[in-house]
């Protein structure tokens, strides 16, 4: 290992980064001032100009173990939509997005899957806007998929202010929402193994530093799922679909499909070793991990859906709107109370009991969610299955995207968010809630996981199909998607995105 290598494994660890950026910071201003003082004494000095280019060579060398030291997205993986366009060219007829019909009032927004000729054009020339001929070309062809120059980065242009472009593709979708009872998980005696150039050159790097959140904290390696295999069986009439399954483990996840754009021993990156493109392997043929992610949307019947504000004191992801209920398909997680199979109805019990606990508490003349396993199992028997995709942020990455329809309108929601769980914990809920100084609609601290949100929004149908929109920055090559609410703009995030595509495709406005 050598020696920049170790420094961007120590300061990983948060506490020593904010010492680093601290000293970088000390060091600029102090030695800025002493170079300007020296400058006016002595600048013809061939000592004023060795301690000069010493200065800066130092203070080049400490920003750079300071960015090389960064676990946020833009270090693990690229956030440019128009990257995956070019590296995933064959997966674009899966491509999913939304289409903005209409304006003000009546906007609607449409799920697509694919792109046709006017929905994207190819720009290869490096010229202005107005001076590109490569649209007119495109749409003399009659394809937006046809051939262009190798080696050559595509730019592709759409109506910015109508087109919501997603990072995912189509995996699986049924013709109409499927009962979660039509889902079968079925977990083969098999174990993941990672490819042996990751295990045996660059696992205990990656763990070393991306796994330290501090000194003393590390993330736990769970138990996780691991998607092998999809199998739709005819003969079957009771499942629709099986996923199959491998165990695998958390740190399996985080050195393959968590980190695509970190650079191995010998400079190339994960996703270059894994998943080079033009078209994501199947299942059975992946190296990357591949651990099931699983999403579900809840909706009042006012049509509003609960949307969960992520903490800006998490990893990744800070700040970010996220689906009702999400998270990783864990063997604990899964697990129906047998303790001998798996579902996807354990999961949804399981996670809206930690992420969701308010929607259980008993409120006269309100008809909120039973706590025994056994009453909220019949409850969720109208939850839906929506859809499969595979992000290609990570690889590739498969998830799950469910919806549910709440007996409970948002007025309804929105008071049991802000009440105490448990008299015990009525104290907890007295301090407003911000986020970024704005206070959000209901803040709960009743579960582990809920230290990942730091409040809840109930944001309409309405609103989404107007407010939605995607922002580009070139220059930075980050895509954003943003909603504005109550003044407030937000981003999205990529499951959540998603999820709204899968329920617009299932429930067009």
């Amino acid at each position: 290992m050598t020696v920049t290598q170790h420094l961007r494994i120590i300061f990983a660890r948060r506490e020593l980064r904010n010492v680093l950026l601290a000293f970088t910071l000390g060091f600029g201003v102090i030695g800025g001032v002493g170079l300007a003082v020296q400058l006016f004494d002595d600048w013809l000095t061939l000592s004023f100009w060795l301690d000069a280019a010493q200065f800066v060579l130092i203070q080049i060398a400490l920003i750079l173990i300071y960015m090389s030291s960064s676990k946020k997205e833009g270090a693990r993986f690229c956030l440019d939509t128009n990257f995956y366009l070019n590296r995933y060219k064959k997966e674009q007829p899966q491509w999913l997005w939304l289409k903005r019909t209409g304006k003000d009032n009546d906007a609607k927004l449409e799920a697509r899957q694919g792109f046709g000729p006017e929905d994207i054009v190819k720009c290869c020339c490096e010229k202005a806007d107005e001076n590109c001929k490569c649209g007119e070309k495109n749409k003399e062809e009659g394809n937006a998929q046809n051939d262009e120059p190798k080696g050559v980065t595509i730019h592709y242009k759409y109506d910015a202010n109508n087109t919501i472009l997603s990072q995912s593709v189509m995996c699986w979708c049924p013709e109409s929402p499927l009962k979660l009872d039509q889902i079968r998980f079925h977990l083969e005696d098999e174990w993941y193994n990672l490819p042996w150039f990751i295990s045996e050159g660059a696992l205990e790097q990656t763990l070393l530093r991306f796994n330290a959140n501090s000194t003393k904290k590390f993330d736990y390696n769970g138990s996780t799922l691991s998607l092998k295999s999809i199998e739709t069986p005819a003969d079957d009439p009771k499942h629709q679909i099986t996923f199959n399954f491998r165990k695998s483990t958390y740190f399996s996840y985080l050195a393959t499909n968590m980190l695509p754009e970190v650079k191995l021993p010998g400079g190339v990156s994960y996703r270059e070793m894994l998943e080079p493109g033009p078209k994501l392997h199947a299942f059975e043929n992946a190296s990357v991990e591949n651990h099931i992610g699983l999403s579900c949307m809840f909706l009042t019947t006012d049509d509003h859906f609960i949307i969960p504000v992520r903490n800006h004191n998490v990893t990744v992801f800070k700040g970010q709107l996220s689906p009702s209920v999400s998270g990783a398909g864990n063997l604990s997680t899964c697990s129906n109370p047998d303790h001998s199979s798996f579902s996807p109805m354990a999961w949804l019990i399981h996670e809206t009991a930690e992420e969701l606990p308010f929607l259980q508490r008993k409120t006269p003349n309100v008809e909120t969610l039973p706590i025994p396993y056994r009453e909220l199992e019949h409850a969720f028997e109208d939850a839906r299955f929506l859809g499969l995709s595979r992000e290609l942020r990570r690889c590739g990455k498969p998830e799950l995207f469910f919806s549910y329809a709440l007996k409970m309108d948002s007025t309804q929601v929105r008071k049991l968010t802000k009440g105490p769980l448990q008299d015990k914990d009525k104290d907890k809920d007295k301090d407003k809630d911000k986020n970024n100084g704005q206070e959000t609609e209901g803040k709960s601290k009743h579960s582990q996981d809920l230290n990942e949100n730091e409040g809840y929004l109930l944001i309409s149908l309405a609103d989404i199909h107007k407010a939605l929109r995607m922002e580009d920055n070139k220059k930075k090559q980050i895509t954003s998607i943003v909603l504005t609410h109550n003044g407030k703009k937000y981003e999205l995030s990529e499951s959540l995105l998603v999820n709204l595509i899968f329920y617009f495709r299932h429930h067009p406005a």
